[in-house]
Formats: C-alpha cells, structure tokens, sequence
C-alpha cells in the first residue's frame, strides 16, 4: 500500500463533540501512509469514533448502516468508556479501546494505535485482492471489446466485398436497336419554338397588354381592388384586441401595505422577466396586490393598474409595510411662484427629489429638454431650488443650473 493511488483510504465517521479525538486518529493514520476519504462512498474502511454522543446521532448511526449495506470494513474505536450501550451492530464487532480499561488487555491510546493499524493491515488485504479482481475483470472486458471491434471490421469488410462484387456483375443495358441515321444525326442549333408559333404568342401578349390598359379594364380593376381594400378594414378593423395571456395565480391579500421598492418595479404582462413591459412604476409607488404565483422558487405577484390593466411584478422589487414618503410640496419654506413658469430639463437631463437637497431621494429622472413647470422656489446657499412638476403631474424638486427656459438660454424668475 506504498504507492499513492493504493492507499487504503479510510473514512472517520464521528460526532461533533468528537471532532478532536477524530483529528488526532487521521493524523497519525496519515503518518501511517492512509489516505482520508470524503465520504462512506469512496472509502475502504469506514473507523466509527464511537461515543456516547455519535451513538445518539441519527446521522452517524445512518452513515454506518449505510457503510454495512455497501460492504465496507467498519473499525469502531472508543476515544473513553460509554455510560449508554453501543448500537446493536456496532457492539457485535471488537471494539478497539484509546482508553485505559483495568478489565480489558491492550487497552489504551498507544495500544488502541497498534490495534487499529493491525486491523486496517488486515482490510488492506482483502481490498487489495478485491482491487485486483476487478482490474483483472477490467482486462478481460477490455480484450473481449478489442475481438469484438475486430470482428465487425471483418464483417463490414465481408460486405463491402459483395457489394462490389455484385456491382460488377450486373449486366449492363444494352443500347437500342436504332437505325444508323439516329446516331449520325447532328446536334439541332437555334431556338426550339418555331417561328408560326411564336408569332402567335406575340399577338396573343399584345392583346392581353392592351386589354388590361383600356379605360374601361382600368377603371374596373382600381374598383375591384377598392372594394377588397374596405372588406379588409371591414373584417380586421372590427375584430377584438388581442387578448392578453392567461396565467393561473393563486389569490392572495397582503395584510400589509405593499410599495415599489427603492429602485421601482417593473410590471409585466407575465410573471417572467421576458413579459412583455406595461409600465415602469417609480419608488414607492402603491402596488394593489390580488394574487401571487411561484415560478422557479420566486414569488411573482398579480397587481392591477389604475387603468384597470392586471400584470406581475417580482418579489424583489416590492417592499413591504412603510407608507410612502410624503409629497415633495409639503417642503417648508417655500414660495410659491404664481403664475406658474414654463421650464424645461438641460443638456444632461435633471432629476427630481423629494426635498431640496442632493441627498434627497430622486423621484424620477427626465430627459434633455422635457417640459417642466415651476410652481415654488427656496433659495439655499448659492443655488435656487425650483417645485416642479412634470408632464405626467409628478412633483418634486430641481436645482436651478439642471434647468433652463423653454427652448434653451438662461431660466429667471
């Protein structure tokens, strides 16, 4: 068992109250020149640290069944004595004591060493010639697939053979019995279609050309086509929407309020991130949940939309039990602008909080020149802060170097 891929490897079933004890016997045993096994699978001993605590674990007693069903050599040691009785099939086997027990003869840790190298010396034996068996059986196998390969070469050759050979066999036609002058005649050169019968396909061309652009051929076609034209729209322009997909949810009532989270969410006509995309709801938004479905271990919520629209939206994208933050016109200190003046988004766009701040949370983000209204302004530090409000009616606030006037240049109030 010297070299390495012939070690016996052996496996340390133990509790974890034992984890010391079984660490001190896998490092001697390395020492000895075993090989540790991961598992009851892979090894070919199994050594069972048996304890008052690893015989009351279901895990370790399923582990040593398990061992027993598969054949494996079991090793019990006992790292103390056992104030419980040992499990039936353990306490049939000898037990190797690491304790010093006055009424049992080599009993103790070096004792218990010798014992158990003794013992996996004797193991190594049997799965050495178990080893040797199936590397025996191996080769066998293996020189049977070598004939076998061989003798399907030769069959495929055997009808290779007969195929050829049949091939050249086979009678070939004999040419037909002709007069000379078919053989001797030359090749026809010019076109096939004589001259009386392409003149008739050239009179007959012109008069179907000429019927089709009179007046009369026209104006009945351009009627025929308007009429197919108005049946079209008749027939498509009155059929129903397309429907949209049916999906089967379970329903389900939030006891607690229910929020777009931090980054909004996303409703889909469908409960998987392929689902066609109904609307981009911002943060905090209010989410009116009526049914869920799980798909693929995650939730997918049913909502409905203010305008009636059902669609889905992902668990990780809803948030749960805080009301929403309040709106950005309670901010104090605000003069209101009255009228109100026309603005519009800069060259890299603005972003709309919910307070005059830049730590403030940003509502939503629009583009370059989108048209704004300015109904409030506060003047903090250097800069004014502006209450807007967006074409879609959401309000917040915005710096004053992120706006500009209506079609560019420089905003003043």
């Amino acid at each position: 068992m010297s070299n390495a891929d012939d070690r016996l490897k052996v496996f340390i079933l133990h509790a974890r109250a034992d984890a010391g004890f079984a660490g001190q016997v896998e490092a001697f045993l390395h020492e000895a020149g075993y090989s540790a096994s991961n598992g009851v699978q892979s090894a070919d001993v199994v050594v069972f640290v048996l304890s008052d605590a690893s015989g009351r674990s279901a895990e370790c007693i399923r582990e040593a069944q398990e061992a027993s069903r598969l054949g494996k050599s079991i090793a019990p040691v006992l790292p103390q004595p056992l104030r419980e009785p040992a499990p039936g099939g353990i306490a049939q086997r000898g037990l190797i004591r690491f304790y010093i027990d006055p009424a049992a003869p080599n009993s103790g840790f070096f004792d218990g060493q010798k014992r158990l190298i003794d013992t996996l010396e004797a193991c190594a034996e049997d799965v050495v010639m178990a080893r040797q068996r199936v590397h025996a059986g191996r080769s066998d196998l293996d020189a049977l697939n070598k004939e076998l390969r061989k003798a399907r070469d030769e069959i495929e050759q055997i009808k290779r053979s007969a195929r050829d050979q049949q091939r050249r066999q086979a009678p070939r036609p004999a040419p037909p019995d002709l007069p000379p002058i078919y053989y001797d005649r030359p090749p026809r050169r010019g076109p096939r279609i004589p001259w009386l019968r392409g003149g008739f396909l050239l009179l007959v061309g012109a008069w179907v050309v000429g019927f089709f652009v009179s007046d009369t051929v026209s104006d009945g076609t351009r009627a025929i086509a308007a009429n197919a034209a108005t049946w079209a729209t008749d027939l498509y322009g009155a059929s129903d929407p397309p429907k949209q997909r049916t999906v089967l949810a379970e329903d389900f009532t939030p006891e607690r309020d229910a929020f777009a989270a931090a980054a909004g969410a996303n409703v889909r006509d469908y409960p998987l991130t392929t689902g066609n995309l109904l609307v981009e709801l911002p943060a905090r938004s209010p989410l009116a949940i009526n049914g869920r479905v799980m798909i693929q271990g995650e939730w997918w919520f049913r909502v409905t939309l203010p305008d009636q629209r059902v669609g889905f939206v992902h668990q990780s994208t809803v948030a749960w039990g805080s009301p929403p933050a309040p709106p950005a016109t309670q901010a104090p200190n605000i003069t209101a602008v009255d009228p109100a003046v026309a603005a519009a988004a800069g060259r890299a766009g603005a972003k709309i909080r919910t307070s005059p701040s830049r730590s403030a949370r940003v509502i939503v983000r629009v583009a370059s020149g989108a048209a704004l209204t300015i109904t409030g302004k506060r003047r903090i530090g250097e800069h004014w802060w502006y209450r807007v409000r967006t074409a879609e009616g959401q309000e917040g606030f915005a710096r004053d170097d992120v706006l500009t006037a209506p079609g560019g240049g420089t905003l003043s109030l």
